[in-house]
């Protein structure tokens, strides 16, 4: 070793780059300048020094680990933490040479040449706590964690925010039976046999289960996991665990708020629809196939299909109502005319909503159609039975809750009460009433009439008995 170190040490002594040579035991025989200017060690020509300062034991694995590799007699890179003879740490990237015995050293030996890596490394490291905080406040806010099952010793890693949706602290111990324990009793099925497919099939997981909590306050949580495999085998099972009870509850409000829907909807006649443009696909629920009088296995789903239902003298006011719609220039809001497969004819409205992108082009189209038949006839009567008063000389016409029906009032001022009970008086037939319902809100009118009056029944003018 002495006569190796007298001949070559001189070629590395010069190096600014820490060299040395250590032999398979961790002692170091030599050491050029820069490396004891790094590490405080001191060389003594008859007794080698330890490389390792072991008094420090938190990087215990990295040293044993290249223990070991010394004991290889074969040539390695390694990166190795190790301490000044201060106390202060370093990190050596140690590009270690196997001398051979053709060199005649007494003792297997090698010559490492390192690259000091330690600013490297703090940079490093200070980035690894900054993306740890910052993985860490995510999940915190995201409700979720990240967790690691070790498949041969059952044993689990969890982040912060796994320990957050259990309730419990840092000091926990985990394991996979008291993981599973916090699932609700009825669900723990589901994780287990996600875990059991993970460990036998290979197969990643997503599924979403009851849980309770170390305080027993009831959640609804999401596991998902997928497996890492090494020589065919399953050796642990990585994923994330996130806290879904806002969503959950967000999803039942949603389904509740459906239910009412649906309920006001059927209660009001309303059929609901949704128009894409671009794609020009059009989506109906069941009642509009019921305003419609179209089967759901005739739906072609598109505007066309649409179109062929409307009354031929219709479709044109309501295409360019739609397309008025679509170039943002008016609301749709329109009236037109179906036919039914029997030739009948239902007068229906339509309300819709334009959605787009943030080019202000239209993307989605969502409406309701609903049956204003009856109001169309009952307006029709309406107009009659105003003809009927501006014409009538021996009628008198009453009514009530007519605030609405100005033309009305304005009408009946021309009829004498007096009169009309005059002529009651000498009347050879019976008085009789007609009531009509004019809109869906129930107001009406009633009409006394008398022989040879005019009356208003349904909607024909008929002479009086």
């Amino acid at each position: 070793m002495r006569q190796f170190i007298q001949k070559y040490a001189p070629v590395f002594s010069g190096f600014h780059s820490p060299c040395l040579i250590i032999d398979t035991h961790g002692m170091v025989h030599w050491a050029n300048q820069a490396f004891i200017n790094l590490s405080g060690i001191h060389i003594y020509e008859k007794e080698p020094t330890p490389f390792l300062q072991t008094q420090y034991m938190g990087e215990l694995q990295n040293w044993m680990d290249f223990s070991r590799n010394l004991t290889t007699e074969s040539s390695f890179r390694f990166t190795l933490f190790n301490l000044t003879t201060k106390g202060d740490s370093y990190w050596l990237e140690l590009d270690a040479q196997w001398i051979p015995q053709t060199f005649q050293i007494d003792e297997p030996a090698f010559l490492m040449i390192g690259t000091d890596i330690t600013k490297l490394k703090s940079h490093t490291e200070k980035e690894l706590i900054n993306l740890t905080n910052l993985l860490n406040d995510s999940q915190r806010m995201g409700k979720m964690g990240s967790w690691e099952l070790d498949v041969i010793t059952g044993r689990t890693t969890w982040t912060e925010g796994v320990y957050a949706i259990h309730e419990v602290g840092r000091d926990f111990d985990h394991n996979k039976e008291n993981g599973i324990a916090f699932y609700h009793p009825e669900d723990q099925h589901i994780i287990i046999g996600a875990l059991e497919k993970a460990i036998t099939e290979f197969k990643d997981f997503d599924v979403e289960c009851r849980f309770i909590t170390a305080k027993k306050n009831p959640r609804w949580v999401r596991a998902s996991g997928s497996p890492r495999i090494e020589s065919g085998r399953v050796v642990s099972i990585i994923g994330l665990f996130q806290d879904i009870t806002d969503e959950k509850n967000r999803e039942t409000e949603l389904h509740k708020l459906n239910r009412r829907f649906k309920l006001a909807q059927k209660s009001a006649g309303l059929g609901v629809w949704d128009f894409d443009p671009v794609n020009n696909v059009l989506i109906w629920d069941e009642k509009m196939y019921e305003l419609y009088d179209v089967k759901p296995e005739d739906f072609e789903g598109a505007y066309e299909a649409w179109s062929k239902t409307v009354h031929p003298d219709d479709i044109e006011d309501s295409s360019y109502a739609l397309a008025l719609a679509l170039e943002g220039k008016k609301e749709f809001d329109t009236e037109f005319r179906v036919i039914h497969q029997d030739k009948s004819v239902r007068h229906m409205a339509g309300k819709a909503h334009v959605s787009r992108d943030e080019h202000g082009q239209p993307t989605r189209v969502v409406g309701v159609n609903y049956d204003i038949t009856d109001k169309i006839r009952n307006r029709d009567q309406i107009n009659l039975l105003e003809s009927v008063v501006k014409h009538a000389k021996d009628a008198v016409l009453k009514t009530y809750y007519d605030e609405s029906m100005t033309t009305l009032k304005a009408a009946m001022t021309k009829f004498d009460p007096a009169k009309v009970k005059a002529a009651n008086e000498k009347a050879v037939a019976p008085v009789r009433s007609v009531i009509f319902n004019h809109d869906f809100r129930g107001r009406f009118v009633r009409i006394l009439h008398y022989p040879g009056g005019r009356i208003f029944q349904g909607s024909k003018l008929c002479k009086a008995p």
